[in-house]
Order: structure tokens, then sequence, then C-alpha cells
């Protein structure tokens, strides 16, 4: 993909958290949360990142086909939020639920009933439906260790605290989970499936 917007430099992504930045503009995407693989600029290579770089391949390829009838659905947390909302959503196989900030949901300081019905609607939906913890912004992590709403949400039994997968790649990395049949989901869940470790803080850390 084009680095600027000349010809002059490109990047080579990793297909994982690659996410397209801009409609219009020729370096619309983007690598989030990691370094590129390599750039390639005036015709030479530059590794950014050798733990990619490999001569053959450790194991053998494989391939799992998506089962297209789950349901994955999206929810975006937001202000003035209820709890029929997290209770229609009992029709999905799996639910990505993009938090505010580093994933929280925000308080209801007028209404605190209205409040405690939203986390329990939270609690009764993790009992049925597979629901992954994510974040409105494009870099950075799911944090519900911080704060203590973060810890009141981890109690409810979300999934995917410390992950800092894009929205699109935990949809590719939840729905690959639930294809399976040979394990458990919890099992498959904790494997490394990217390659890497996915629960990072920032791409600093990562270079």
């Amino acid at each position: 993909m084009h680095e600027t917007i000349s010809d002059n430099s490109f990047l080579i992504l990793d297909g994982i958290n690659s996410k397209k930045m801009h409609s219009t503009r020729r370096d619309a995407f983007k690598q989030i949360n990691y370094l590129p693989f390599c750039r390639i600029h005036n015709k030479k290579i530059e590794i950014l990142r050798k733990d990619l770089l490999t001569e053959k391949p450790k194991q053998k390829y494989s391939y799992t086909n998506y089962n297209t009838n789950l349901k994955i659905g999206f929810f975006k947390v937001h202000p003035n939020m209820f709890a029929f909302e997290l209770e229609n959503l009992k029709v999905y196989d799996a639910i990505i639920l993009e938090g505010t900030g580093i994933g929280n949901i925000p308080e209801h300081e007028d209404n605190s009933k209205q409040d405690g019905k939203i986390m329990k609607a939270l609690a009764n939906l993790t009992k049925t439906v597979k629901v992954f913890s994510g974040v409105q912004t494009v870099y950075g992590e799911v944090s519900l260790d911080i704060y203590s709403r973060g810890k009141d949400i981890q109690k409810t039994g979300i999934i995917g605290n410390r992950t800092n997968l894009i929205t699109e790649s935990t949809f590719c990395r939840v729905a690959f989970c639930l294809s399976q049949k040979e394990k458990k989901f919890e099992e498959i869940w904790e494997e490394n499936l990217e390659g890497f470790e996915i629960k990072s803080l920032d791409v600093e850390d990562k270079s």
C-alpha cells in the first residue's frame, strides 16, 4: 500500500489490524497498533518487523471455512444507553461491544436504576452470547482493569480485556473460533492464532 500520496514509498502491511483510514486518499490503509512488515522506498526494501520474516513456513498451511450461518453483531456503546438495547442482542451468537475510552460503558449519573439494569442486562447476555470487549478509538487497547467501572464490566463475563485488535480483526478471530468444532471455544480463543502476541500496549512495545 502507498505510504504517502506519492509513488516513492510503499508499505507491505500485515493483514491483521490493517485498516482503511480515509475514503479517497492513496495512502488510506494503515497498520494499527503494530509496525508494517516492511517499507519499499526508491526500490530498496527495509524490514520493519523481523519477527514476521522467515525463510520457510514453520508449519503446514491449513484453512478453516467460516461458518456463514454465524450471527456476529456489533454494538457501539453510547451515552444515555438503555438496558433493552442489550437485551435485544440475544439473537446473536456473538457481539463485539465497542466501549467508550478504554472499553467502558458510561454510567447514568442521573438514573442509577437504569445503570443497574444495563449491567444486569450485560451479565445476562454473556450467559447465552459470546460478548467481546472493544474500543471505539482506532489505536490502543481494551483496558478494563484500570477503573472500577471496567472491573465491574469484567465481572459480567465479557471477553477480551487487554487485547489490541481493531474491530475488523476481532470479527475475524471470533468467526474463526466459533467456526471450529474440534475444540471448546475457550481453548481456541487463548491460542496464539495470529503468530504473535495480541495482548500488548502500543506499537513502541512491539518494534
